[in-house]
Protein backbone atom coordinates (compact mmCIF):
# COMPACT_ATOMS: atom_id res chain seq x y z
CA UNK A 1 0.00 0.00 0.00
CA UNK A 2 2.65 2.35 0.94
CA UNK A 3 4.25 2.40 -2.87
CA UNK A 4 0.74 2.74 -4.37
CA UNK A 5 0.75 5.91 -1.89
CA UNK A 6 4.50 6.81 -3.52
CA UNK A 7 3.02 6.47 -6.96
CA UNK A 8 -0.29 8.76 -6.23
CA UNK A 9 1.99 11.32 -4.97
CA UNK A 10 4.47 11.50 -8.26
CA UNK A 11 1.53 11.11 -10.70
CA UNK A 12 -0.14 14.30 -8.55
CA UNK A 13 2.82 16.12 -8.70
CA UNK A 14 3.46 15.26 -12.19
CA UNK A 15 0.31 16.85 -13.33
CA UNK A 16 0.43 19.48 -10.78
CA UNK A 17 3.96 20.48 -12.66
CA UNK A 18 2.92 19.62 -16.02
CA UNK A 19 -0.77 19.62 -15.81
CA UNK A 20 -0.76 15.63 -17.04
CA UNK A 21 1.18 12.72 -17.34
CA UNK A 22 0.36 11.04 -21.43
CA UNK A 23 2.53 7.85 -20.70
CA UNK A 24 4.14 5.31 -18.63
CA UNK A 25 6.97 3.66 -18.84
CA UNK A 26 7.84 0.85 -16.36
CA UNK A 27 11.41 -0.11 -16.22
CA UNK A 28 12.03 -1.30 -12.37
CA UNK A 29 13.50 -5.13 -11.77
CA UNK A 30 15.96 -6.97 -10.24
CA UNK A 31 18.19 -9.56 -11.72
CA UNK A 32 18.18 -12.66 -10.47
CA UNK A 33 21.30 -14.28 -9.15
CA UNK A 34 20.81 -17.54 -7.74
CA UNK A 35 19.04 -20.34 -8.99
CA UNK A 36 15.79 -21.50 -7.32
CA UNK A 37 17.59 -24.50 -5.62
CA UNK A 38 19.48 -22.06 -3.58
CA UNK A 39 17.60 -19.80 -2.52
CA UNK A 40 14.85 -18.99 -0.22
CA UNK A 41 11.32 -17.77 -0.42
CA UNK A 42 12.24 -13.99 0.77
CA UNK A 43 15.02 -13.41 -1.52
CA UNK A 44 12.57 -15.02 -4.98
CA UNK A 45 9.14 -12.76 -3.40
CA UNK A 46 11.95 -9.92 -3.40
CA UNK A 47 13.24 -10.26 -7.47
CA UNK A 48 9.28 -10.49 -7.88
CA UNK A 49 8.31 -7.37 -6.03
CA UNK A 50 9.78 -4.41 -7.92
CA UNK A 51 7.65 -5.42 -10.96
CA UNK A 52 4.38 -7.10 -9.73
CA UNK A 53 3.54 -4.61 -7.07
CA UNK A 54 4.97 -1.88 -9.22
CA UNK A 55 2.87 -2.45 -12.24
CA UNK A 56 -0.14 -3.05 -10.08
CA UNK A 57 1.03 0.71 -8.11
CA UNK A 58 0.85 2.30 -11.63
CA UNK A 59 -2.18 0.59 -12.65
CA UNK A 60 -4.12 1.02 -9.82
CA UNK A 61 -2.98 5.34 -9.72
CA UNK A 62 -3.72 5.95 -13.56
CA UNK A 63 -6.90 4.47 -14.03
CA UNK A 64 -8.35 7.89 -14.06
CA UNK A 65 -5.64 9.31 -16.39
CA UNK A 66 -6.17 9.96 -20.18
CA UNK A 67 -2.94 8.06 -21.42
CA UNK A 68 -1.79 7.39 -24.40
CA UNK A 69 0.21 4.53 -24.20
CA UNK A 70 1.70 2.02 -20.96
CA UNK A 71 4.76 0.06 -21.76
CA UNK A 72 6.21 -2.01 -19.80
CA UNK A 73 9.64 -3.51 -19.67
CA UNK A 74 9.59 -6.93 -19.44
CA UNK A 75 12.46 -9.29 -20.44
CA UNK A 76 12.99 -12.13 -23.25
CA UNK A 77 13.44 -14.35 -20.16
CA UNK A 78 9.53 -14.07 -20.24
CA UNK A 79 9.71 -16.76 -22.81
CA UNK A 80 13.36 -18.34 -22.75
CA UNK A 81 13.99 -18.54 -19.60
CA UNK A 82 16.60 -17.31 -16.77
CA UNK A 83 18.77 -19.86 -16.05
CA UNK A 84 17.48 -21.67 -13.52
CA UNK A 85 16.31 -18.69 -11.48
CA UNK A 86 12.50 -18.98 -12.34
CA UNK A 87 12.12 -15.54 -10.13
CA UNK A 88 12.80 -12.91 -13.09
CA UNK A 89 11.51 -14.83 -15.60
CA UNK A 90 7.65 -15.20 -13.47
CA UNK A 91 8.19 -11.47 -12.59
CA UNK A 92 8.67 -10.87 -16.46
CA UNK A 93 6.12 -13.13 -17.95
CA UNK A 94 3.77 -11.04 -15.35
CA UNK A 95 4.43 -8.47 -17.26
CA UNK A 96 3.67 -9.53 -20.35
CA UNK A 97 0.45 -11.43 -19.01
CA UNK A 98 -0.50 -7.82 -16.91
CA UNK A 99 0.14 -5.82 -20.47
CA UNK A 100 -2.82 -8.40 -21.95
CA UNK A 101 -5.54 -7.76 -18.93
CA UNK A 102 -5.00 -3.73 -18.96
CA UNK A 103 -5.35 -3.77 -23.02
CA UNK A 104 -8.35 -5.66 -22.07
CA UNK A 105 -9.58 -2.93 -19.66
CA UNK A 106 -8.36 -0.73 -22.01
CA UNK A 107 -10.99 -2.22 -24.72
CA UNK A 108 -13.83 -2.38 -21.99
CA UNK A 109 -13.24 1.48 -22.10
CA UNK A 110 -11.62 0.92 -17.92
CA UNK A 111 -8.28 2.30 -19.38
CA UNK A 112 -7.17 4.67 -21.92
CA UNK A 113 -3.61 4.09 -23.20
CA UNK A 114 -2.29 1.49 -25.56
CA UNK A 115 -0.69 -1.14 -23.48
CA UNK A 116 2.44 -2.87 -24.64
CA UNK A 117 4.80 -4.68 -23.10
CA UNK A 118 8.66 -5.54 -24.66
CA UNK A 119 10.70 -8.11 -24.29
CA UNK A 120 14.15 -7.04 -24.27
CA UNK A 121 16.93 -9.41 -24.82
CA UNK A 122 20.17 -9.75 -22.75
CA UNK A 123 21.87 -6.37 -22.82
CA UNK A 124 25.40 -5.99 -24.35
CA UNK A 125 27.99 -7.65 -22.67
CA UNK A 126 25.57 -10.14 -20.92
CA UNK A 127 22.90 -9.34 -18.12
CA UNK A 128 21.43 -5.73 -18.02
CA UNK A 129 22.24 -5.36 -14.33
CA UNK A 130 26.46 -5.60 -15.46
CA UNK A 131 25.48 -3.14 -17.98
CA UNK A 132 23.53 -0.35 -16.02
CA UNK A 133 26.39 -0.86 -13.05
CA UNK A 134 28.77 0.63 -15.86
CA UNK A 135 26.75 3.47 -16.43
Amino acid sequence: MAEREQVERVIADVVGRWGGVHGIVHAAGLESTRSLLEQDADGFAEVLRAKLDGTRALDESSAGLALDFVCYFSSSAAALGDGGGCDYASANRFLMAYADYREAQRTAGRRQGRTVALCWPLWRAGAWGRWAAKR
